[in-house]
């Protein structure tokens, strides 16, 4: 089943805070809890309301006092390439194949 559980503060996006107006975008559970299976999100919400449900072979790391943001994924940038993020608009390995120096 390979299941596991994260519980924290959560932030959440549910629309574009930057199309939308931010209060309307954006969810916050001060304990909460976010459950995935074979890597996906199948759950989020209070801890209070999805930790009685977990069965005993759910894996939970708990991270109290800290901020889980749930669904980014590989939200990093590196410093050499920053000057010339977003030029010609392809694929990564199109783009760095074309646009960055080859050694």
């Amino acid at each position: 089943m390979n299941k596991c559980a994260i519980r924290g503060s959560i932030l959440s996006f549910s629309d574009d805070p930057f199309v939308n107006p931010a209060q309307d975008c954006v969810d916050y559970i001060d304990d909460g809890m976010v459950v995935t299976q074979e890597g996906r999100i199948c759950e989020l919400g209070s801890a209070a309301d999805i930790e009685p449900g977990l069965t005993g072979d759910v894996h939970v790391d708990d991270c109290s006092g800290s901020l889980v943001l749930p669904g980014f994924i590989d939200c990093h940038v590196h410093y050499p390439q920053v000057e010339i993020v977003g030029a010609g608009g392809k694929q990564l390995m199109d783009w760095l194949n074309e646009y960055t120096c080859r050694w």
